[in-house]
């Protein structure tokens, strides 16, 4: 069977759906920071008012491009020290760049996971 776009934006949705309860975890009410990239800008907006509704927790979105050296990259935000408990970044796994400061962040698995 061959998986159309939409199946792929649905599995997407629910991959990001689980990643971003695990993240909130059972805590009470809280801000939960999470940087986006364009790609994922779609499915993310259609979860994310689902997730805020099934755990009372606010999600505080940043956007940016998944790589380059603009001071609006993800990887440029975490590498001075910006915050977040997700990242979801398109072109993570294309990027050598993006790697080190996602690791770095605590956001990606060491080098060779």
């Amino acid at each position: 069977m061959v998986a159309t776009p939409a199946d792929a934006l649905k599995s997407i949705a629910r991959c990001l759906a689980l990643a971003l309860a695990l993240i909130a975890g059972p805590a009470s009410a809280a801000e939960v920071r999470v940087m986006i990239s364009a790609g994922f800008f779609q499915v993310y907006s259609a979860v994310a008012p689902e997730f805020e509704r099934a755990t009372g927790n606010k999600l505080v979105t940043t956007r940016g491009p998944s790589m380059g050296d603009s001071p609006e990259a993800i990887p440029a935000r975490l590498a001075r020290g910006e915050t977040a408990a997700a990242a979801a970044l398109i072109k993570f796994l294309a990027s050598p760049h993006a790697a080190p400061a996602l690791q770095k962040a605590g956001l990606a698995p060491p080098a060779g996971r």
